[in-house]
Parts: C-alpha cells; sequence; structure tokens
C-alpha cells in the first residue's frame, strides 16, 4: 500500500530506486515527506521572522530574561564544576584515579582504568562536565 502511494506522488527520478529498494519503502517516505515539509519549514520559519520584526519589544524581553536567567541561575551552578574537572584534568588526577579504579572498572565496563575519572566526574558534577571530562580525554588519544 505504501509502496503503491509513493509509485503514484513520487518525482519520478525516484522510480529507479523504488524499483531497487522495495523493501525500503519507509525510507523511500521519509525522503517524500522531508521534501514536501521543507516548504512547511521554510514558511513557518519566514512568518516567525516577520512576526520578529513587527513585534519587536515582546522578543527583545524574551531575550533578556532569557539572558538574565542563564546568567543569575545556570552559569553560577555549573562553573564551580567546570572549573574544578578542568583544574583535576591538568594535574593528571585522572591517571591517579585511573589505577586505582582500573580493575573494577575493567571488569564492568572493559575500560581502562582513566574511564573511572569519567566515570567519577559524570556522577559528580552531571551531564555537561561528564560530556566535556570525555570529549577533552578522547581528544587527547586517551581513550
Amino acid at each position: 500500500m505504501l509502496a503503491a502511494f509513493l509509485a503514484q506522488n513520487s518525482p519520478s527520478y525516484f522510480a529507479p530506486w523504488q524499483r531497487l529498494c522495495k523493501k525500503h519503502t519507509f525510507a523511500l517516505f521519509v525522503i517524500y515527506f522531508y521534501m514536501k515539509s521543507r516548504h512547511v519549514f521554510i514558511l513557518i520559519t519566514a512568518f516567525l521572522m516577520v512576526m520578529l520584526i513587527a513585534f519587536p519589544e515582546k522578543y527583545i524581553t524574551s531575550v533578556a530574561n532569557g539572558l538574565n536567567l542563564y546568567a543569575l541561575n545556570v552559569l553560577p551552578a555549573l562553573f564551580p564544576f567546570m572549573f574544578f574537572s578542568k583544574v583535576l584534568g591538568e594535574l593528571n588526577f585522572g591517571y591517579d584515579l585511573g589505577k586505582a579504579m582500573n580493575k573494577p572498572i575493567n571488569k564492568l565496563y572493559n575500560v581502562s582504568g582513566i574511564g573511572g575519572y569519567v566515570l567519577v566526574m559524570s556522577m559528580l558534577s552531571g551531564y555537561p562536565v561528564g560530556a566535556k571530562v570525555l570529549a577533552d580525554l578522547y581528544d587527547n588519544i586517551h581513550l
């Protein structure tokens, strides 16, 4: 039923691909829907831009409130964790903790001991800091 719908409503350049991949009709439907929804997305974006230009006072206060919320609540809550995780990383605390946690982390997760440092920092600091520590270790080819 879906293949028949796509055969009737899809552009002609989908026809050879559709014949070759009959079992992938869902993927073809997603591509077809994306092509149609792209125009809707452009229209919605254009409408929002016009509204932003037509009524700027409402949006300016909303942006100011958002920046105020970030500066007074989010940044002070995350800054100490980000600062101390960076200091501990620069002091190679991960290697010292990795030596102590090598056996349990290796048995549980099959990673080196430095993965224990990432685990501890993730548990103490939460998502953004744990992801940053992991990305730093991955960039420096420690993981």
